[in-house]
């Protein structure tokens, strides 16, 4: 079994921890651990020591180039510490990301760290597709869009001809093979869960998932779209899911209703076997 330990979330309720808006896990193998995502910067900070974190980890992963996911690279840098040895992010994930205003302007919500000092802390590498970064342990980009999924009307990227819709193209997410079944934790989903499933089941066609952990990006949804996707999952017959953060509380709900005790919420301080 893989140990989890969120880090950094929306949401706590344990003694002397911070919650923000952000994501942030440990995972825990026999051999490794995997620090990925890093919050905004100060939840990580605080909760890191409260939960007993004093090493560095050995791998650190960010799903996508947001700053509610890089804050904690961020914070490090000021330190001038790293939060591991080993640091894999996409190879775009330093695009312009974005967030339209109401007024019509833009504001900047990307990666708030320089590439050049990141590669001097980590071993800093960009992965592009399905990459194995350790014994049965992947990260697998470019997801395909099997059915339609409009993650947020508001994100967008800065290109050369201005501000244009997120492909999210940026998005990664990590794969644990354990005994014989698969651990999958998403960032955000801004491709869509659902896209995400078909695309592991697609890539590792021949191991079902046991576990699924992160957010799934409804905070925005209507209650038929958290059905929706409620009632896929639930084909699906995973274990143990996971989610929080950009899932929203009302859509968490409506997918908990639908599918049971299967459904837990995560928040910062949770720790369990998945």
């Amino acid at each position: 079994m893989i140990k989890l330990t969120v880090t950094a979330d929306n949401y706590t309720d344990s003694l002397n921890l911070c919650a923000e808006h952000g994501f942030s896990c440990v995972l825990e193998t026999d051999n490794l651990s995997i620090l990925l995502d890093t919050g905004q910067g100060m939840a990580l900070k605080n909760n890191l020591a409260v939960l007993g974190f004093k090493n560095k980890f050995d791998i650190a992963v960010i799903t996508h180039g947001h700053y509610d996911h890089t804050g904690g690279l961020t914070e490090a840098l000021r330190n001038g510490s790293a939060l591991a040895d080993r640091l894999y992010v996409h190879e775009n994930i330093f695009a312009g990301h974005m967030k339209k205003n109401p007024n019509g302007t833009f504001s900047f919500i990307g990666v708030d760290a320089d590439e050049n000092n990141l590669g001097n802390l980590y071993s800093l590498t960009k992965v592009k597709g399905k990459t194995e970064i350790a014994e049965n342990i992947f990260l697998c980009g470019e997801i395909p869009r099997y059915t339609d999924f409009s993650a947020d009307e508001n994100l967008y990227i800065q290109t050369p001809a201005g501000c244009v819709k997120d492909p999210f193209d940026d998005e990664i997410f990590l794969v644990i093979i354990d005994d014989e079944s698969l651990v999958v934790v998403t960032g955000c989903s801004h491709c869509g869960i659902m896209n995400i499933i078909e695309h592991t089941e697609r890539l590792f066609p021949s191991s079902p998932i046991r576990s699924l952990i992160g957010g799934f990006h409804l905070f925005r949804a209507d209650e038929a779209q958290a059905a929706q996707v409620a009632d896929y999952l639930k084909q699906k017959k995973i274990s143990n899911l996971l989610t929080g953060h950009c899932t929203g509380i009302d859509s968490f709900y409506t997918i908990k209703n639908i599918i049971g005790d299967s459904v837990r919420m995560t928040k910062a301080g949770l720790q369990c076997l998945v």
